[in-house]
């Protein structure tokens, strides 16, 4: 008997397509997960950089200012053993004689105080008190230390002065007699409680700010603990690296509290000092573990989402067509949202970045000229600190407003570079245009009157900065241009603001054709 297969065709092809929608559900879902994976792994990286970033440019900011200090309260000691010469070789009196010595050490009085030390320790004179107590400061290594020698200046380790609760570190030089023997020490002390406030006021977050002498001393710590100071750390990991660079970046787990560490540090030129600060990975890697698990919860319900659609798609394949349509316009919408600066209405950084990019490429294509202009609105800072941050916000819009009535021609892009910083990426267009543009940029915004107390004008102004770069004469990469450009801008500052700087293109690089990340 033969037998009838009572299928259907059709039964076959629906029992197929659902096969293949599942396997594509699954295909999906396992691409999704493999991305979020790469993706996070990615971001993980990407927090770990930047956190030593943070670190490295609080360690600029730091080592600059420790460096000044040092450099001002030196100089007061050199002109105090200058002084103590010179009123040595004359009869003045006593009031002459302190001016005399003292004459550059009074605007190192915040810090601390300047002594010159005789050979047995006792205050000779003392910027502070004409009348110092009697007593030796023998014993202290800031006096010790120079007896045997001059070894030039010396850094101490912590000590509380005399009838004080806080604590000091001094800068001290030998003052030698005619023939070289010892006469005794000048003395400039700082008081520790500069660094604190140095420290705190740089928002260490979650890390900390370290200074050490170089033989791994510690000198003062953010946060701040009594107990660290002075501890000689001398087969720590910061001691061992300045053998090898006199700054730089690495990972440790801490001698102090045996946390693992993102750490940055420096050597504080040309003192004896070392400027570190760092954050606990740990603390790193939690931030990044919060964000991850939100992003997870997106895919998570993205997946949700995409099967939802496959089951609609399964139940009624005649939406396909809206849903792909649906799908398309929400994506184009997203991605002019992802282009675009929210407060501005200019385009972002990210979309800066690819205009770029692409125009250095065209450019070197049809050997033609790109111009790029870098501004930024003068004293930002202490507009939002007098005005407030609202009016600090309308003041961005209204600079933006300006940037977009100067530049005209279609393929022309302003962009939020970051911050109060602007940039103008202008095509087919030599330093004569750009600094056309740029001027307009600066004339509308200053017709606009925009009060700004903190101003020397009184009114709110920008700086500008500008870099062109033809691809037949000059090798430049994206971020060569950048750099010029913002080079060009630092100089506009330097000039006292609310002016146009035309920076130096003619450099010898690598073909700009070829994208940074290449």
């Amino acid at each position: 008997m033969r037998l009838v297969s009572t299928a259907s065709p059709d039964h076959g092809r629906l029992r197929r397509l659902k096969i293949f929608l599942v396997a594509s559900m699954v295909l999906i879902a396992i691409s999704m997960l493999g991305i979020f994976g790469q993706l996070a792994l990615d971001s993980q990286r990407d927090a770990i950089d930047n956190a030593m970033l943070k670190n490295e440019n609080l360690r600029r900011i730091a080592t600059r200012s420790i460096s000044q200090v040092m450099e001002s309260m030196d100089l007061s000691i050199k002109a105090a053993i200058s002084g103590l010469q010179i009123v040595e070789k004359n009869n003045f009196p006593t009031e002459i004689s302190r001016s005399i010595i003292f004459d550059n050490s009074a605007r190192n009085s915040i810090y601390g105080t300047v002594l010159l030390l005789d050979e047995s320790g006792r205050v000779a004179w003392d910027m502070r008190d004409p009348a110092p107590p009697n007593f030796s400061r023998a014993g202290r290594d800031y006096f010790d230390h120079h007896i045997a020698a001059d070894t030039g200046l010396y850094v101490s380790t912590p000590f509380k002065a005399i009838n004080r609760a806080e604590y000091s570190i001094a800068l001290s030089r030998r003052i030698n007699g005619p023939n070289g023997e010892f006469r005794g020490v000048a003395v400039g002390t700082i008081n520790l409680k500069y660094f604190a406030n140095l420290f705190e006021g740089l928002q260490l977050g979650g890390g900390s700010a370290v200074l050490f002498r170089n033989d791994g001393t510690l000198l003062m710590r953010q946060p701040y603990q009594e107990k660290d100071l002075g501890i000689r750390l001398s087969s720590s990991e910061f001691v061992k690296r300045l053998a090898v660079a006199p700054q730089g970046n690495f990972e440790a787990v801490a001698a102090l509290d045996g946390v693992v560490k993102l750490v940055s540090y420096a050597r504080v030129e040309p003192y004896p000092v070392i400027v570190s600060f760092s954050t606990p990975k740990a603390y790193v890697i939690s931030a990044w573990l919060s964000k991850t698990i939100k992003l997870l919860a997106v895919v998570a319900t993205l997946l949700v989402v995409a099967a939802g659609v496959g089951l609609m798609l399964w139940r009624e394949l005649k939406l396909r067509f809206q849903a792909e349509t649906e799908l398309k316009r929400v994506a184009a919408e997203l991605e002019v949202m992802a282009s675009m600066d929210k407060l501005t209405g200019l385009a972002n950084r990210r979309s800066f970045d690819r205009s770029l990019r692409e125009e250095m490429l065209r450019a070197r294509r049809s050997n033609s000229q790109v111009a790029l202009i870098m501004i930024d609105v003068d004293r930002f800072k202490q507009f939002n600190d007098t005005h407030g941050h609202v009016r600090g916000d309308l003041a961005l819009q209204v600079t933006a407003s300006c940037i977009g009535m100067s530049i005209r021609r279609p393929g022309d892009v302003a962009a939020r570079y970051g911050g109060e910083e602007f940039a103008v990426i202008l095509p087919n267009t030599d330093e004569r245009g750009a600094v056309r543009v740029a001027e307009s940029i600066r004339a509308e915004l200053l017709a606009r009157k925009i009060p700004h107390l903190a101003s020397a004008s009184g009114l709110l102004t920008v700086s500008i900065g500008i870099c062109t770069a033809r691809p037949g004469q000059v090798a430049i990469t994206e971020r060569q241009l950048v750099e010029q450009a913002d080079a060009a801008l630092y100089r506009a500052k330097m000039s006292g603001r609310d002016t146009t700087v035309v920076g130096d293109s003619n450099l010898e690089h690598a073909d700009f054709g070829k994208s940074d990340a290449a």
